[in-house]
């Protein structure tokens, strides 16, 4: 069994932060709605039924973040001498001889936690990256070094 060469988390805050903004305004919409449905009704929530759903949208919202923490807490990009493996939700590789380029993007919330989703593939993303520079310049090289050796085999084969 082949041991990575390398190992890169995603960033939790990153993942954590905007889950935890859908989350409170979620919160908020469910909150809104039990207020119009009672007030459609003509009646009004005495103030300890305020208390207990404010109470209970919150223990919610605890509970998924502690959720969505205990299940991103094994995810990690393993690099190897031929490809990078994901380990996530799902199984996901790409070989270095398939990556075209590696492009660097970030968004608004990238900005702010200081991580940056790298583009190798169509379908393959190493998200959340907290050193994305360095990551990308090492994926770089190891596409390069694939392509190197790719031309090397075809080079030496053809004699």
């Amino acid at each position: 069994m082949e041991l990575a060469q390398y190992t890169v988390k995603p960033s939790l805050t990153r993942l954590l932060v905007p889950q935890f903004f859908k989350l409170i305004a979620l919160c908020g919409m469910f909150y809104g709605g039990i207020i119009i449905n009672l007030n459609l009704l003509g009646t009004s929530m005495p103030l300890i039924g305020d208390v207990l759903t404010i109470m209970v949208l919150l223990l919610l919202l605890i509970a998924q973040i502690f959720i969505t923490k205990k299940k991103s807490a094994n995810f990690e990009y393993q690099f190897f001498s031929n490809r990078i493996d994901y380990f996530g939700e799902r199984l996901n590789s790409v070989l270095y001889s398939s990556v075209e380029n590696v492009d660097v993007k970030r968004n608004i919330f990238d900005y702010f936690s200081g991580t940056a989703t790298i583009a190798l593939t169509k379908d393959f993303k190493l998200n959340y990256v907290s050193n994305y520079g360095e990551v990308a310049d090492y994926i770089r090289k190891l596409v390069q070094s694939s392509r190197y050796q790719q031309v090397q085999a075809t080079y030496t084969g053809a004699y």
